[in-house]
């Protein structure tokens, strides 16, 4: 797209624009002759039609203009159109630059204009007017009010202002000094000067709490523990003082563009530079540039300061990472260790079952072994209440008892042998063994057989 427009593309754009159903704002214009200001506010698109073809041009007129809103339907972007009632008729009647009209004319695209100026001079080459237009919208977007342009043409005797969303609160400090001292109307550049200082109010303010918030930070990060909140805290307050410092380096080129201007006009000849003492109130244009610098020096020390602070979080997270990470390479160990102890202690469990099982095999090996003795004394008991007559039985019941009586001897040795070992025993299962031992002992003793 080109920085200029045709009359055709122009005229295009603003039929486009009239599709839009916005609520168009209306126009006032603030009019200077000597010590008389006047005002003609709230003018719609016939009144302010009418206002423009009847009414003669004054020494200083500024008109002021406010842009329509709307949200693009695709990506939900903000873009701002200027009324193309409005816009036609300043195209008709009060001779905007060519600048001026292409840049409104693609408003729903608006970037930062890059600020153009120009002398206008005739065939012979003299000096017929000024002509300058520039953007300082960075501010005016940041309060919602959308980008702000200023077109002036100077010519003899007469100076015409266009301003796009300029600032109320310099509209009111214009009105009151001029109220002081008149003759400052024809001062120039004073309309450019009063919207840069409320850039650059805005700058000092976004500088002063962006330094509020660094020294907070500061002195909390030093014992917080939150990382990711220090981390989304940190980003934030990088990227609001890095746009700080991308308006504070736009307002200084803008500053200068306007003192190239103010020396253009005045080798022109153009310009009557009343000879007043400067107010308080009025800003220097060489004392603007001045604290526009000292504000770009401080917010580049904020970002290195914020630049410190992102490499002492990066620190800080890496040490607790280390120290997490030594918790975790202990903790490892303590459990390779305990691993270890419950390897031996389940070696130890396998032995000791081994061991109760081959008690409980001789257990039943001994039980076996005297359950015949035991059975056989039991019988003769019986046999013996039963018939005490039957005798020839009872001798060869003693017979057999005598001959059991010698495997028993070779039982009593077994015996002697498994005491011996169950005295060595210290499980469970051999304590079996040397009960059930001792309780066949004992009934063999009672039978009179041991």
């Amino acid at each position: 797209m080109e920085v200029f427009w045709t009359n055709d593309e122009i005229s295009a754009a603003f039929k486009k624009h009239r599709a839009l159903k916005l609520d168009w704002p209306t126009v006032d214009v603030l009019e200077v002759e000597g010590a008389e200001i006047k005002w003609h506010r709230r003018l719609d698109d016939q009144a302010f039609k009418d206002f423009c073809t009847n009414q003669s041009l004054k020494p200083m007129r500024i008109y002021f203009l406010r842009t329509a809103r709307t949200l693009h339907q695709e990506g939900q972007i903000r873009h701002d159109f200027l009324n193309p009632v409005t816009a036609e008729t300043l195209r008709n009647f009060t001779r905007p630059s060519r600048a001026f009209l292409s840049r409104i004319a693609q408003a729903a695209e608006w970037t930062v204009l890059g600020a153009t100026k120009r002398l206008i001079t005739d065939h012979q080459g003299n000096f017929k007017g000024f002509s300058s237009c520039y953007e300082y919208g960075w501010v005016s977007q940041d309060l919602g009010t959308g980008p702000s342009l200023i077109d002036c043409r100077v010519e003899p005797g007469q100076t015409i202002y266009h301003c796009v969303n300029y600032p109320v609160s310099a509209i009111n400090r214009y009105i009151s000094l001029l109220r002081d001292i008149p003759v400052l109307a024809s001062k120039g550049f004073l309309v450019d000067r009063l919207a840069t200082d409320v850039c650059l109010e805005a700058i000092r303010q976004g500088t002063s709490v962006g330094h509020g918030v660094l020294k907070e930070y500061e002195n909390n990060m030093v014992k917080t523990k939150d990382f990711e909140s220090a981390t989304n805290q940190i980003n934030r307050l990088s990227k609001s003082i890095s746009t700080l410092q991308t308006n504070a380096i736009e307002l200084t080129s803008t500053l200068l563009y306007l003192q190239e201007c103010e020396n253009t006009l005045e080798d022109s000849g153009l310009a009557s530079i009343p000879a007043v003492d400067h107010d308080d109130r009025v800003c220097h244009i060489s004392l603007q540039i001045s604290s526009s610098k000292a504000m770009q020096r401080w917010i580049e020390s904020y970002e290195r300061r914020v630049q410190v602070q992102f490499n002492l979080l990066l620190h800080r997270m890496n040490l607790q990472e280390s120290y997490e990470n030594k918790a975790l390479a202990k903790q490892s160990r303590d459990l390779a260790e305990q691993s270890k102890l419950i390897g031996q202690y389940t070696a130890e469990l396998a032995r000791q079952t081994t061991r109760d099982s081959s008690s409980m095999i001789t257990v039943a090996a001994v039980t076996m072994f005297f359950l015949p003795a035991t059975f056989v004394s039991i019988q003769l008991r019986m046999t013996e209440r039963v018939s005490l007559n039957d005798f020839a039985c009872g001798r060869r019941a003693r017979a057999d008892v005598a001959s059991e009586k010698g495997r028993l001897a070779g039982a009593s040795e077994t015996l002697q042998e498994i005491r011996g070992r169950a005295s060595h025993s210290e499980s469970i299962g051999e304590t079996m063994l040397e009960a059930q031992v001792l309780n066949s002992v004992a009934i063999l003793t009672g039978l009179g057989l041991v």
